[in-house]
């Protein structure tokens, strides 16, 4: 009988946790779901979209791009540009 005790209170323990689990994890998709709704309406809110670029200015201050040229390309998704080195011409 002890050892059936000793089951049965384990078991118990574990449904316990288990429990404890899928709450956790349904706060966590809670979360997330409000981080996601969060940064969409950053992303489509008129205001935020007003000063959502960076100026030449502010590269030009960052030090990785100090003595750099700085080409801006505006181009279609899913565009890309071959860039030859100063050897090869």
């Amino acid at each position: 009988i002890c050892q059936y005790d000793q089951h049965g209170r384990e078991l118990l323990k574990l449904q316990q946790d288990l429990e404890e689990a899928k709450r956790e994890e349904d706060d966590i998709d809670k979360r997330r779901a409000d981080i996601k709704k969060r940064l969409n309406h950053l992303g489509t809110d008129e205001e935020n979209q007003k000063l959502a670029f960076v100026t030449h200015e502010d590269i030009k201050n960052l030090d990785a791009f100090q003595d750099s040229t700085l080409i801006t390309i505006k181009a279609p998704s899913g565009t890309t540009l071959e860039v030859s080195e100063k050897d090869d011409y």
